[in-house]
């Protein structure tokens, strides 16, 4: 099994008690059966601790505190299973995150989710064009769908043009009017979706005018290319063969959307960007069912 993945992916480092929103604070924390088995093992206080805060009711998971804090989440914002049993006992959700692999007949492409605060980071802010890695060398590539998503990948990282030129190029070539709905109806769409954090609602209700100057600046044209391939190489693969075009038009509308949303901030910082990438990876890439209704509206 050939495993691949993007060159910045070995970067990522979890930047713990530094975090603003920790992935242990408002999520469903699941526990896989060896962990769980570990856990039971546990003895004296901490032991006992374990069992305690795990609900064994259909998936075993963490039973979060009245503020949806993980219970081994310190007052530190460190973890305490990681302080008192090592790294090598995290169950695979708090071990995993942010990375994702998506699993094919002939090959494994892994890469880390954009909800986290420290990987947006570091795949919005790399500066060479992104290269997906084999561990095991080959030069070779047989399967369509990889040749096509490499082929979007190519246009998007075309530098000498700006990332409008570049999505105008791959409407041409698929067919999309990545321009066909303006920002008002999109809005009502993204409000009708499930909302998992109230900001997120706040941002898209903000009815402010949108300034575009930041867009043409070079640092934001780069962290728009990273954006769009991030999303292409998260979606188009061979699971999603069957639908490129759908799969392509979520891509745009992703770079559209936060665009406009960063567009409509007081405060333009690499920062602030940053972090709308963050929300809009958390509220949509996470949820299922936001993902298919954004694919109906797109259809």
């Amino acid at each position: 099994m050939k495993i691949y993945f993007p060159d910045y992916y070995k970067d990522f480092e979890c930047i713990k008690d530094k975090c603003k929103h920790s992935c242990c604070i408002g999520w469903e924390i699941d526990i896989d059966n060896a962990s769980l088995s570990y856990y039971e093992s546990v003895g004296g206080d901490f032991g006992k601790k374990l069992r305690d805060n795990i609900s064994l009711k259909d998936t075993p998971h963490f039973i979060l505190d009245k503020d949806e804090r993980c219970p081994f989440l310190n007052s530190s914002n460190l973890c305490d299973i990681y302080i008192h049993c090592g790294r090598e006992h995290l169950c695979e959700i708090c071990s995993n995150h942010p990375r994702f692999v998506n699993v094919f007949s002939d090959r494994e492409e892994w890469g880390l989710g954009m909800c986290c605060e420290a990987a947006a980071h570091i795949i919005l802010n790399h500066k060479s064009p992104v290269r997906m890695i084999c561990e095991i060398p080959d030069d070779t590539e047989t399967e369509d769908i990889i040749k096509i998503r490499q082929s979007i990948i190519n246009v998007l990282q075309m530098r000498n043009k700006s990332i409008k030129e570049r999505f105008g190029i791959l409407s041409e070539e698929y067919h999309i009017d990545f321009s066909e709905h303006k920002f008002e109806y999109w809005k009502e769409v993204f409000l009708n979706l499930e909302i998992l954090d109230n900001e997120w609602e706040s941002i898209l209700s903000k009815d402010a005018t949108p300034d575009y100057s930041w867009m043409y600046k070079e640092e934001y044209q780069l962290m728009l290319e990273q954006l769009a391939v991030y999303f292409v190489l998260r979606y188009i693969n061979k699971e999603n063969q069957d639908n490129i075009k759908g799969w392509l038009s979520l891509s745009g509308l992703g770079v559209y959307m936060i665009s406009e949303l960063f567009a409509r901030e007081d405060n333009k910082s690499g920062e602030v960007f940053e972090d709308l990438c963050r929300m809009y990876s958390s509220e949509i890439e996470y949820s299922l069912d936001n993902v298919e209704e954004l694919l109906f509206e797109l259809a």
